[in-house]
């Protein structure tokens, strides 16, 4: 697996951005024959968002969806074997500097995102691009050679990584040291311990953890996504969060989740085929 790996990267590496798209056209088409359970889920995921589309709409957004994901696992593959210049150079930033003016009030930074467009990438290139390294929240992933390709990329230029089940110590640490800590937040969380919040027109589960650490450690939040464009290069305007108003309350915590999912999914409204509808986001039904 590990040859794979190596080898679809070092292919996808040397691919224009042209070429590499149409390669991801037949991945896709591939992964939509493999899994049709997974496709149908899909497809129902975005008739519940958006449910005045046609049939023949839903399909399109579920394929295009599909190639999406392709497209960025092919640039992921490949990111290893580009320069660190190469890599910045396929995203454009609009005010990189809201990471240097809130890193100056020396209260650490809580950056989320979530799986839409390239999310290694923002993470990767935030960073470098901000001179300001980052402690990256992730999810052990299960195969192998894939989780050893990750991890390399993802502390290639000074920042770590930290397994989401078993940091707790080490994101407060950090971000009490002034350390940003990066947050995805767009996947189900545990319905036993987290929120559930309105997105996309249904309750879901939402992860407790960003609000509860932001209100407890007055740390400010700020969230971005890597918007692709029809030449491969991703643009990404960051936002803060605003919560002066809100305390560490059960309300506070429910209601700066509100506000950080509604900025993911006014993102998605706007272009739906560069988020993973694929996950069983809705999976859990509220009390």
């Amino acid at each position: 697996m590990k040859l794979i790996v190596s080898g679809v990267g070092i292919f996808s590496s040397i691919l224009s951005h042209s070429l590499r798209s149409i390669v991801a056209y037949f991945l896709s088409a591939l992964m939509i024959a493999i899994d049709k359970n997974r496709y149908a889920h899909t497809k129902e995921n975005i008739a519940n968002a958006f449910p005045s589309l046609s049939e023949e709409k839903i399909q399109e957004i579920a394929q295009k969806s599909y190639h999406s994901l392709a497209l960025t696992f092919l640039e992921i593959a490949a990111m290893p074997y580009w320069s660190v210049q190469k890599i910045c150079s396929k995203i454009s930033f609009e005010n990189i500097e809201l990471i240097n003016k809130i890193h100056e009030r020396n209260k650490g930074i809580i950056l989320l995102s979530g799986h839409f467009g390239n999310w290694e990438l923002l993470a990767f290139t935030a960073g470098i691009l901000s001179s300001v390294p980052m402690t990256i929240v992730v999810k052990k992933q299960r195969v192998s050679a894939i989780a050893d390709m990750l991890e390399k990329l993802r502390t290639r230029v000074n920042n770590t990584v930290v397994d989401a089940d078993n940091a707790a110590k080490e994101i407060v640490r950090d971000i009490l040291r002034n350390r940003p800590v990066a947050f995805l937040v767009d996947q189900a969380g545990d319905p036993h311990k987290d929120i559930f919040v309105d997105f996309m027109g249904r309750p879901a589960v939402t992860h407790e953890a960003p609000a509860q650490l932001a209100l407890r450690l007055a740390a400010p939040i700020i969230i971005g996504f890597a918007c692709r464009k029809p030449d491969g290069i991703y643009a990404v305007r960051l936002e803060e969060i605003p919560f002066d108003d809100l305390s560490n309350t059960a309300e506070g915590r429910k209601e700066l989740t509100k506000r950080h999912v509604a900025a993911l999914e006014n993102i998605i409204r706007r272009y739906p085929e560069q988020w993973a509808w694929q996950h069983k986001r809705w999976k859990y039904e509220a009390p």
